[in-house]
């Protein structure tokens, strides 16, 4: 797996926790009401702040430590179903030997409990008995303008995670659909050993006799290559100092039918022509741009092998992964010097058509492990870090969402509490029920409103250094930021409804009986 792949999750991991630790810290600091009785009575009884600060830091610590088991056994439980995430290697937890992975843990544990305990310790201890047992709890705007920026703070993080999941996901869309300047579809890929090649064209003629069997060729690199290219300064009508870096294939007669790679300009390799396994070339269109020929058919040029003929211009196609840019690149005719063959295959029982490939094969060369896979899985591989990232940011908004809407849930709670008779009061100055959830809502949305436009330039600038990675990329629409706050404000409304709706069908007779 890719180092840089496992820099993201771990950010996107760390990200989430932090998301959780603002829930605490929301949390406690809302139900603060609750435990100042206590506060107060503890210092009344001679408890100084500091041992307060360390009660409170303690049950912080206690509940991160009780989640690290938890999610310890929630890991293992689900370990089969991330391992099929990544099917490079299967991880085991309990089974792991390595110290420093259960230290990490650990200390991430007591991290997350510091963190997430720190305001509500500094913040809880700090009542005073005398305000306290007056019922002057401080409810003052500070602690509640705090509280709103740490709603803010989680949505805008969840937020930027779901518009981070809906352009990595429309980038694998992308890179799967886009027109690849060849048929991808029904291509059976054989590894070609060096004691086989001597067999290829018995190999092909008979494979060939099968029905399910169309076309067969080979080829010296699959057209996912990443190898590298060569200097190239020696061709007709070069200038005198320019030199180009182009990249360079083996292939067999029928190459560019099986793929349906198109040839512009000239001729494709001919059986009808003896001098094409000695000097044909054919090149793609980027080659003629870049060697800077107004008419390549019948020039002269340098390659890997020494020099020769261009007979053709192919389409320019993908023959490398679509992290890389289309360059210059160079076919010569040399089935000798192949390492695949290709088959076109009908994909009505593939798995009969394969065994039967195989069964010939071995009559050639039992000895030989038969080695075959479809061209699209294959490149379905060559994406696998893509699709990895792409499954993983849909968990983590999924869970970062919940995590946020927790914390949202137990602030509107807390909020339709302190408001409880002010709705009592206006139900019976005649509003409706529609009045008190507008009211009740319309605090929590604002929040999710600068949530959202604090989210929105901060995913753009985000996805966009994401997109700078690949040179064939989708666009960052608009849809993509306006899916994303629909979302958090569905979501958010979802959350909070039950608690408006709550207060709103409230018998003011009930709210109101204390007064």
């Amino acid at each position: 797996m890719d180092i840089s792949v496992i820099y993201v999750l771990g950010i996107v991991a760390f990200l989430i926790l932090f998301i959780a630790c603002i829930n605490f810290m929301n949390l406690t600091t809302a139900r603060s009401a609750r435990r100042a009785r206590e506060v107060g009575l503890r210092k009344v009884v001679g408890a100084r702040r500091g041992q307060l600060v360390s009660q409170f830091f303690g049950e912080s610590l206690l509940f991160s430590f009780i989640s690290l088991v938890f999610a310890i056994l929630i890991v293992e439980f689900f370990l089969p179903l991330i391992n099929s995430l990544q099917p490079i290697k299967a991880y085991a937890l309990f089974e792991s030997k390595d110290i420093i992975l259960y230290l990490g843990l650990v200390v991430i544990a007591l991290m997350t409990g510091l963190i997430a305990g720190s305001y509500p310790a500094l913040f809880l201890s700090r009542f005073q008995p005398t305000n306290v047992l007056k019922g002057l709890l401080g409810q003052t705007s500070g602690r509640g303008m705090l509280r709103k920026i740490l709603v803010v703070s989680q949505f805008t993080f969840s937020i930027i995670l779901i518009i981070a999941t809906l352009t990595v996901f429309r980038q694998m869309r992308f890179m799967q659909n886009k027109d690849l300047g060849y048929d991808k579809s029904n291509l059976l890929v054989c590894f070609l050993p060096d004691n086989m090649r001597s067999n290829y064209e018995p190999l092909k003629t008979e494979f060939l006799r099968h029905r399910n069997i169309s076309k067969v060729t080979a080829c010296l690199n699959l057209p996912t290559w990443e190898g590298p290219s060569y200097g190239l300064n020696e061709w007709d009508g070069r200038d005198s100092d320019k030199e180009i870096y182009m990249y360079h294939g083996s292939v067999d007669y029928d190459f560019f039918d099986t793929l349906g790679i198109e040839i512009v300009r000239g001729r494709k390799f001919s059986r009808d022509f003896a001098t094409d396994k000695e000097t044909a070339l054919i090149v793609n269109e980027e080659a003629v741009k870049a060697m800077g020929m107004k008419d390549p058919i019948g020039k002269k040029m340098g390659h890997f092998k020494g020099r020769g003929t261009i007979i053709g211009v192919m389409k320019n196609y993908h023959y490398a992964t679509l992290r890389d840019k289309i360059g210059p690149l160079v076919l010569d005719l040399d089935p000798q010097n192949t390492s695949y063959m290709v088959l076109k295959v009908n994909p009505e029982d593939l798995a009969g058509t394969t065994a039967w490939i195989e069964k010939i094969w071995n009559g050639y060369d039992p000895d030989q492990t038969f080695e075959a896979w479809l061209l699209e899985d294959i490149l379905e591989d060559v994406y696998l870090t893509e699709s990895l990232i792409s499954r993983f940011f849909n968990y983590a908004a999924y869970l970062s969402l919940l995590i946020s809407c927790l914390g949202l849930f137990g602030l509107a709670a807390y909020s339709v509490e302190q408001r409880i008779k002010e709705v009592g009061i206006r139900k019976v100055l005649g509003a409706s029920g529609a009045d008190i959830v507008r009211m009740l809502s319309r605090e929590h949305l604002k929040l999710i409103a600068i949530a959202n436009i604090i989210a929105w330039p901060l995913g753009y600038l985000t996805m966009r250094m994401f997109l700078q990675n690949y040179p064939f990329r989708t666009s960052l629409g608009i849809e993509i930021f306006l899916i994303s706050a629909a979302a958090a404000f569905g979501i958010a409304f979802l959350t909070v409804s039950y608690q408006t709706f709550k207060a709103a069908r409230a018998n003011p007779a009930d709210t109101l009986k204390y007064e």
